[in-house]
């Protein structure tokens, strides 16, 4: 077993995940019948069968230095430009049709009595429909501020295309259920997640993809993280169930 995958004839099974190895896993898939997630499952237990696809921007705002007492109307504040984007950013968000955007990293300006010369912040992008990623990047690189004197610049794309859910998932999800009931508990779908992984590339190429299959828990991405001890049997015997019946 390689840090990667394992794997077998017309199947992978994703042990975890490491941005610096995606184009290895995605060859990893290549030609295979099914693949199997680890990632954590969801709301007590639940596996995933669909999530949002993913862009990452970076959007630079560039003025013009002076003394802040001094001679502040000789300055362009690139900070204040900033801010309209973020707004802007803000006003992205669309509940109806699942669209997210959140500016979650900010830095600039070089001192509290200098007129900040230069501004940064990350966005980041989450969508269900493959329809709207080419919308939403195009709205978010056509971002600039109003304000005189102000070079604005954005970079970034579409990393992970939605994972979207379609027939050989929900069989995929059909043989994990009948194996768990013979476990003895009651397997349930997630409703689509915002969160990515790997399982949105192997989707995208056809393959059909069962995700969410870890341990269970809570508080991803925050100080309280944790997994239930409990869940560890029962979904190692899943993934076995799944592996020695899958053909």
């Amino acid at each position: 077993m390689n840090p990667v995958a394992s794997r077998r004839p017309g199947f992978l099974f994703e042990i975890f995940e490491r941005p610096s190895t995606a184009e290895a896993r995605i060859d990893e898939a290549g030609g295979q019948r099914y693949v199997l997630v680890t990632e954590p499952a969801r709301d007590g237990g639940k596996v995933v069968t669909g999530r949002k696809g993913i862009g990452v921007f970076v959007i630079r705002t560039r003025g013009r230095p002076a003394h802040a007492g001094g001679d502040p109307d000789k300055g362009r504040n690139a900070v204040v430009a900033m801010a309209e984007i973020v707004l802007a950013i803000n006003g992205l968000n669309d509940p109806r049709r699942g669209i997210t955007t959140n500016v979650g990293l900010i830095a600039g300006g070089t001192a509290r009595n200098t007129v900040a010369e230069e501004c940064m912040i990350e966005v980041d992008l989450r969508f269900c429909d493959p329809a709207n990623a080419s919308e939403m990047e195009a709205k978010l690189k056509a971002l600039k501020s109003s304000r005189p004197d102000i070079e604005t610049t954005v970079t970034g794309e579409i990393t992970r295309p939605p994972f979207v859910r379609r027939r050989g998932i929900d069989l995929l999800f059909d043989k994990a259920a009948t194996i768990a009931k013979e476990i003895g508990f009651n397997l349930k779908r997630a409703p689509r997640v915002g969160g990515g992984s790997d399982g949105n590339f192997t989707v995208a190429m056809g393959i059909p993809t069962l995700d969410g299959l870890g341990v269970d828990g809570d508080g991803a991405h925050t100080n309280h993280e944790y997994m239930l001890f409990s869940s560890i049997k029962p979904r190692t015997r899943l993934l076995q169930g799944l592996m020695e019946q899958l053909e």
